[in-house]
């Protein structure tokens, strides 16, 4: 169903398409090579998605709405100019992702640019449709098929490399979690951290335990 996937000039991708081979993929390569900044891209994708769907789900805002920058923390962004290739400032500072999608053999380019704001920092990020038509005429198609809306029509699970952490993580403060975050760091050094903690809190009961017999 997704039939091509293009990224520009986002984080470390200056321009990349990707056309994936039937039901199943799978990437390989060296570490630090940009595959978790693939699987960003495709999330930032479905943000953009999902916050301009309309709230009965039969189409898309006329003017893409804007995300707040705060809901990028899973991609790994400390602050917005992160999401661009370093040394883009301005009005230079723009990324596009596009997602092909083909259905009964109709192929609909469904494109976002997010650029970043000039008089803020860190606040939100301008999104666009590339191509407004396109989403249009995607969602006449989906409108035609029974027991499907916009929202139920596909989905992309798991696309976070990062899991959701909330920031109250147990005997982690929050400029720890974000840190992980940032450094690209999943679940198991989250959980090896906590288990440490854990580990250490159970030997000072104990040993208190064995003072008070």
């Amino acid at each position: 169903m997704i039939k091509k996937i293009v990224i520009d000039k986002f984080k470390s991708i200056n321009h990349l398409e990707i056309t994936p081979a039937g039901n199943f993929n799978v990437l390989i390569g060296e570490n630090n090579i940009g595959k978790t900044t693939i699987f960003e891209a495709i999330h930032l994708w479905k943000m953009c998605y999902d916050n301009n769907l309309k709230k009965d789900k039969s189409g898309f805002y006329s003017t893409a709405h804007h995300l707040k920058f705060e809901s990028m923390e899973f991609i790994r962004a400390y602050h917005d100019e992160d999401l661009f290739p370093i040394g883009c400032s301005g009005k230079d500072a723009k990324c596009a992702v596009t997602l092909v999608i083909e259905y009964n053999g109709q192929s609909y380019n469904l494109g976002f640019t997010v650029s970043k704001v000039s008089n803020i920092d860190d606040a939100y990020l301008q999104v666009d449709y590339i191509d407004g038509n396109a989403f249009k005429s995607f969602a006449t198609m989906v409108a035609g098929i029974q027991g499907k809306n916009l929202a139920t029509f596909f989905g992309i699970n798991e696309s976070r490399p990062i899991p959701n952490i909330v920031a109250k993580e147990p005997y982690m403060y929050k400029a720890q979690v974000l840190d992980k975050i940032a450094k690209g760091k999943g679940y198991t050094v989250l959980v090896k951290r906590y288990r440490e903690v854990q580990l250490r809190l159970m030997q000072v009961i104990q040993a208190s335990q064995n003072q008070l017999h």
